[in-house]
């Protein structure tokens, strides 16, 4: 029994993962071209998986990926990884996140926590994050954000939004209440992917597109797509417009680029 009646099919799988990124940074100077510089993992970079590239108001270039964090002055670049003999080294070599406030205090989120850098010291120190009733937990903190009462939000992987506060001498992230249902997101989430679809069915040799979840993985997303023929298909893949969804998604809604595979009946 022949599942689709069209030659062609699509298929975009948007798995959450992230792709090998060569990143390059342009430096400005007066007077002169602009030059550009070509970091990879051979010399320079710790890792070629780039979860966040952030500047901070020195100037300074903060790389946050998953085997370590890199810092480049505009002469070279210094990698930070984790010491366990050492509480002021970062705390996990998987680093997801980099925010800073209006203040100009600088937040790294983990994989297992939360720490704030210390510019005179050179040193990381550490944010406890609080679940619940108090409870002490090391969530994955996957962004920061600052409201405009000065409020600073992080939002984590399965516990929730949470607000860091004063802590007596220190710092806390403490747990806010579920405001918003799962579902809510979801339905933005799917509202985005919907915008791919739509690129789609403007493509000339185009059938008809459909969006499914991975029940088992609500993170991920496959997108079914029916071709008259494989020129059509060709054409839509080399156009502009698929680029620009393609870069889209990955700015907004992705961690990587998608993947796809081509079937053929």
């Amino acid at each position: 029994m022949r599942l689709y009646d069209k030659p062609i099919i699509q298929l975009f799988s948007f798995i959450r993962e992230f792709l090998i990124l060569l990143l390059v940074y342009f430096t400005h100077f007066a007077g002169e071209a602009q030059v550009g510089k070509l970091f990879t993992t051979d010399s320079e970079i710790s890792s070629s998986l780039i979860n966040q590239i952030y500047q901070d108001n020195k100037g300074y270039l903060w790389i946050a990926t998953e085997d370590g964090l890199n810092r480049y002055d505009g002469a070279k670049v210094t990698i930070y990884k984790q010491n366990e003999r050492d509480s002021t080294s970062i705390l996990n070599n998987y680093v997801k996140s980099i925010f800073q406030d209006k203040a100009g205090r600088l937040y790294f989120g983990f994989f297992n926590g939360l720490q704030y850098y210390d510019y005179a010291t050179e040193e990381f120190h550490y944010i406890p994050i609080y679940i619940g009733d108090h409870y002490l937990y090391r969530s994955h903190v996957t962004s920061l954000v600052q409201r405009q009462n000065g409020d600073i939000l992080l939002t984590t992987s399965g516990q929730g939004i949470l607000k860091i506060e004063k802590d007596g001498e220190g710092l806390a992230a403490i747990q806010l209440p579920n405001l918003l249902p799962d579902q809510y997101f979801e339905k933005i989430f799917e509202d985005a992917f919907s915008k791919v679809i739509d690129v789609m069915n403007e493509m000339e040799g185009h059938s008809k597109s459909s969006l499914y979840k991975d029940v088992s993985d609500p993170q991920s997303y496959l997108i079914v797509s029916e071709w008259n023929s494989e020129d059509a298909y060709n054409v839509f893949i080399q156009s502009d417009k698929f680029k620009g969804v393609v870069n889209w998604g990955k700015e907004n809604i992705l961690a990587g680029r998608p993947s796809h595979k081509v079937y053929k009946n």
